[in-house]
């Protein structure tokens, strides 16, 4: 008996859910014939109908109208949606704010005058009315924000013109700010007062990730607009914020329950609750590294930033800004003899672009088991199989980096090593040894980091061994350079150790080899750097010993 309540409870939930009635009124406008045209608009109001469809919403799709015929449509919806559950308007299009007042622009807004613009253009509120007049609960969502639509022709628009003068100090590109209005939430596409790109490609960037994300399960609409927002905020890198204002209740437009969003969509909501201090911190790193926003964020948010002071604190994330530029740039020239090694590796950095960590680390992951099987089944192609992985575990390892997580790193940076190990050193090409090379000194720095300075000196002592082979076989001077650095580096971890006598030895010698460079190569300023700070070091070793006469002459 119990089962079949059970059974009807949810029968009846889902008929009730089927039942609730949905409709949306979409408006979209490209042909503007007296201001700036737009290229997007319409293919956005078509994504959109076509989303809403998906979604259980009767659609009206409006497009190029002017200021009646927007009117009659307007009219025409609250007539037939009358009683509907859910309301919902979109206007893709211009948008500006005009003494306080929003205003939408249909194609026959007049900028001629501050008096026609305020006749040809319909009041925001006006849709505001409609909608409360239609439902229970509305959605408004403008993405009306585009680029000034009274910029001069300056080849973006076919006959723009510029504004009326007795207008230019009472209207101002973007909408304003709205007040909170009960069971109606506005979404627009941009901050208010800002405006908001058309987009570059077939739809405008905060259409796109709308109808990305419109049908997300188990998201309420709230947190389905956040997802919005930090999408366009992430790929605009930070030039663009969708603004909400909501008094709507709890709403589900798909289905009210999933286990887990993917990696992406649990950053972008995380991204939300960045303080807008924090957040101009990790623009400005961004911006100075040239990279997207995403994989900061998730550096930041994947990490323990609690104990760090705020100096601390950006100085790991520009760490983590300089490790993904640099696997970023080893994803994009790093190729592979198998298209599906190859094709998994791209798609490894399109997530790490995104912030996806763990899913950049999976498709890489892959990649390498290809090699693998392959290596182990087929002796013939073991060699370059082995190198392939190797390549492949590196790339992943620098993907761990720029999320900081330096467990990860350094698993795999040590796999790199063992792989390099079963080839044999012989069968490493030069692009082969190079990595070696910055993995050891990779490992080096990331033990130093976690504490770890006994693995620190067996990865330096290698880095050493290695370079000073590489030195005997090779001719080109910034080997040498390097050579002397890693002798430097050894030298560090013996001071901290203790090893005082071994640690000046190492200082001694690179200073030997980077006196030489310098005298053979003056035009190397760099290198005079490296010399200069390595005698400091000896400096301050002969201090530590008491020697301050040999400390002065150092």
């Amino acid at each position: 008996m119990r089962l079949l309540l059970a059974l009807l409870l949810i029968l009846w939930t889902s008929a009730a859910a089927l039942a609730e009635r949905r409709v949306a009124l979409v408006i979209a406008d490209n042909d503007y014939r007296l201001i700036r045209p737009l290229a997007n608009p319409v293919n956005d109001g078509e994504a959109m109908e076509a989303s809403l469809k998906k979604l259980g919403f009767e659609v009206v799709l409006e497009t190029n109208r002017d200021l009646r015929r927007t009117r009659r449509a307007l009219d025409d919806f609250r007539e037939d949606a009358k009683g509907a559950d859910v309301a919902l308007v979109y206007f893709s299009g211009h948008g500006v704010e005009i003494s306080g007042d929003n205003r939408l622009l249909p194609v026959d807004a007049d900028a001629s005058s501050l008096a026609a613009l305020d006749k040809t253009s319909l009041p925001l509120e006006e849709v505001r009315e409609a909608v409360a007049a239609t439902a229970k609960v509305g959605l408004i969502v403008l993405d009306a924000c585009r680029s000034d639509p009274f910029a001069g022709a300056s080849g973006e628009g076919r006959g723009a013109t510029s504004l009326a003068k007795d207008a230019a100090d009472k209207i101002r590109p973007g909408l304003g700010r709205v007040g909170r209005a009960e069971n109606i939430l506005f979404a627009f596409a941009a901050a208010p007062g800002e405006t908001a790109a058309d987009g570059s490609g077939q739809n405008s960037p905060f259409t796109a990730a709308l109808t990305k994300y419109l049908g997300t399960d188990g998201l309420e609409i709230r947190s389905v607009l956040t997802l919005v927002q930090q999408e366009v905020y992430d790929l605009s890198r930070g030039k663009q914020l969708p603004y909400v204002e909501s008094g709507l209740p709890q709403l589900f437009f798909a289905a009210t329950t999933k286990e887990q969003l993917p990696e992406r969509e649990r950053l972008l909501l995380a991204m939300a609750d960045v303080t807008p201090e924090m957040r101009g911190e990790v623009e400005q790193i961004a911006s100075d590294a040239d990279m997207p926003l995403a994989p900061l964020y998730g550096a930041l948010i994947s990490t323990d930033t609690s104990h760090l002071s705020g100096e601390s604190l950006n100085a790991r994330l520009r760490e983590a800004a300089d490790a993904f530029v640099k696997v970023r740039g080893e994803m994009k020239t790093l190729a592979s003899d198998d298209p599906q090694v190859t094709a998994l590796r791209r798609q490894a950095e399109e997530q790490l672009s995104l912030g996806a960590f763990d899913a950049a680390r999976e498709k890489l992951a892959a990649a390498a088991e290809i090699d693998s099987t392959s290596r182990k089944a087929l002796k013939a192609n073991f060699v370059s199989r082995t190198l392939s992985e190797a390549a492949t575990r590196y790339l992943s390892a620098g993907a761990a980096r720029a999320d900081l997580d330096y467990a990860a790193a350094i698993r795999d940076y040590e796999e790199v090593l063992s792989l390099y190990g079963e080839a044999g050193q012989s069968a490493l090409k030069l692009d082969d040894a190079d990595r070696q090379i910055r993995t050891l000194d990779e490992l080096g720095k990331l033990y130093i980091t976690v504490g770890n300075t006994a693995a620190a000196g067996r990865a330096y002592e290698a880095l050493l061994a290695n370079l000073e082979q590489r030195v005997r076989q090779e001719t080109d001077p910034s080997v040498r350079r390097d050579l002397a650095v890693s002798h430097t580096k050894l030298g560090n971890i013996r001071m901290t150790q203790g090893d005082l006598p071994a640690a000046l030895d190492n200082y001694q010698t690179a200073r030997t080899m980077l006196s030489e460079l310098t005298a053979a190569d003056p035009g190397r300023l760099e290198w005079f750097g490296d010399l200069a700070m390595n005698d400091d070091k000896i400096g301050n070793v002969l201090v530590t010993q008491g020697n301050l006469a040999g400390a002065a002459q150092a």
